[in-house]
């Protein structure tokens, strides 16, 4: 099946996933207008499915009076800081899908020598573990999974799982779990942990190369800044989620599983290295603005037609392009309103060969003929409003459908909204500084059902009163410094946590050069001046983050 038609199904597939997570216009122009979430199930709002089951999966080991003793005699390591530990093959089990999402009490044991109450053996090639690997380095963590029958997460739509148990205290025992997550036709990587009073929740870079499977750039701080750890691993896949979920038929799902490695082994650690030399610094820049966000793109997707989607922001306005970050299905591209586009975004749109190409805005921000020439005969629509703060409401509809959080920032001045581009946990809605609030926001909250509304910047920038109309009863916060530098930094804290192997730094007096920086993932983006003494608050939270390397 195409990744086309792959897109199409998500929708479908995704409201009948919301079972699974309960146990637990017309066209304007030459260019289609974009129904909200109508089309795909975004990228975000499936990352969510996949963490909330996570969630689930990590509580059913945990509260298995047996899984202790499984995974104290099955942790395995080698001596220094990275090696690959191999698996026996032909030893998978499988067993009803729902039984890994009930109480243990409910089933009696899950683990016990590879098999449970309800659990037979049966071979399934896609979720016998061959070999996984670790790389523990100075700053960061890097593991690697291969099976006997790799699917490529692209044209997998059903729902597969690759989990490194690490033991970060030499207690024997698993605290941190490190997920490679496919999914309707995504792949996610994160990290869950700690306890219910002070729980780990990070990020990863998730690839899979044709063999093997891979959570990296983990920072160190998702794992309590251990000297030493332990690993062990797990699969589980579902091959007929896509088929079987249209018909809310979970109980009977047949879930496959292996864990290695197999019987008792070797337990040793792998040694943190110590760090050495200064943390790399490289620039993410070009001769312009346009230029800058082909840079970015290409860091973020270094692999030849690795995108599903481009988005299209004007290059001399910042509200559009902003919002926008969070679209996770691609990079951020800049082009003039109107005219000839430049020829480096149509190499870059070829180099990453989309599905679709996204207009940001209407026709007053990007005309047609640039839509139209960027996309090359590709898929091209647009996602605007008749304001920016519509365009954005937009946007957030778009990407999410649902979310834990949503983000305000003032609508006229970018410094609040450029440092929260790299917020994950909801879109950014684009309010006025006090006043009423907008329709298309008060709609866009009730769409996206947040737990949360935060607001980014002090009351100077958006006043309380705005803030509790947008949270319309729920929790509400904010984010903020009494600098913008401050309130960079603050985002930093929320978002970022545990650490971050990446920083990125833009100047505070202009937005171009950070502006489709919203794609970024792997840290956060902190404001600084243009040249002279870093500020004090951002050195203390670079110090923090501790991050491989500052761009």
């Amino acid at each position: 099946m195409s990744s086309f038609a792959n897109l199409r199904r998500r929708v479908g597939i995704m409201v009948a996933l919301s079972v699974v997570a309960s146990l637990l216009a017309a066209p304007a122009s030459a260019i289609e207008e974009s129904p909200a979430v109508e089309e795909t199930a975004g990228r975000e709002a499936v990352e969510g499915k996949a963490r909330a089951l996570a969630e689930q999966l990590v509580k059913r080991i945990e509260a298995d009076p047996t899984a202790a003793k499984l995974r104290n005699r099955s942790f395995a390591a080698v001596s220094g800081s990275d090696g690959c530990f191999e698996d026996a093959q032909g030893d998978t089990f499988v067993d009803d899908f729902g039984n890994f999402f009930v109480p243990a009490s409910d089933l009696g044991t899950f683990y016990d020598d590879f098999e449970t109450a309800t659990a037979t053996a049966q071979n399934h090639p896609a979720a016998d573990i061959k070999q996984f690997c670790a790389d523990f380095q100075a700053t960061e963590l890097a593991l690697t999974m291969r099976v006997k029958a790799p699917v490529a997460p692209v044209d997998d739509l059903n729902l597969s799982y690759r989990i490194w148990l690490v033991d970060t205290t030499g207690a024997g025992t698993a605290d941190t779990y490190v997920f490679h997550v496919s999914l309707l036709g995504f792949q996610f990587a994160f990290v869950l942990g700690g306890t219910d009073e002070d729980p780990v929740d990070c990020d990863a870079v998730a690839d899979f190369d044709g063999t093997s499977f891979s959570a990296s750039r983990i920072p160190l701080g998702c794992l309590g800044d251990a000297e030493q750890i332990m690993i062990a691993a797990m699969t589980l896949d579902v091959p007929d989620l896509a088929e079987e979920l249209e018909f809310f038929a979970i109980e009977d799902l047949d879930a496959f599983y292996d864990l290695a490695p197999s019987g008792s082994q070797y337990r040793g650690a792998l040694a943190r290295p110590e760090r050495t030399g200064d943390r790399p610094k490289d620039r993410l820049a070009d001769a312009d603005r346009i230029g800058t966000a082909i840079r970015i793109s290409q860091h973020q997707f270094p692999e030849a037609g690795s995108a599903v989607e481009v988005y299209l922001a004007r290059a001399d306005n910042y509200p559009d392009a902003l919002a926008g970050g969070s679209l996770g299905l691609g990079p951020i591209l800049l082009v003039p309103s109107c005219g000839a586009g430049p020829q480096a975004v149509l190499d870059e749109l070829d180099r990453l060969d989309p599905i679709a190409v996204i207009a940001l805005g209407g026709e007053n921000a990007i005309c047609d003929q640039v839509v139209l020439d960027a996309a090359g005969g590709r898929d091209a629509r647009r996602v605007s409003g008749a304001t920016r703060i519509e365009t954005a409401a937009m946007i957030a509809e778009e990407a999410w459908g649902v979310s834990e959080e949503v983000y305000l920032a003032r609508a006229d001045n970018f410094p609040d909204a450029l440092a929260g581009g790299i917020l994950k946990r909801g879109p950014i809605l684009l309010v006025p500084t006090c006043g009423d609030l907008p329709t298309a926001v008060a709609d866009a909250i009730a769409l996206l059902d947040p737990d949360r509304v935060i607001a980014l910047g002090g009351t100077a920038a958006i006043c309380d009163s705005m803030l509790e109309q947008a949270g319309a009863g729920r929790a509400i916060d904010r984010y903020a410094g009494p600098t913008r530098f401050h309130t960079a930094v603050e985002i930093s804290k929320a978002a970022f946590p545990f650490g971050a192997v990446e920083v990125y730094l833009a100047r505070a007096d202009n937005f171009p050069d950070a502006l489709a920086g919203g794609i970024l993932t792997l840290g956060p983006i902190l404001l600084v001046p243009t040249c002279g003494d870093l500020p004090q608050e951002v050195a203390d939270e670079i110090a923090r983050l501790n991050p491989t390397s500052v761009l």
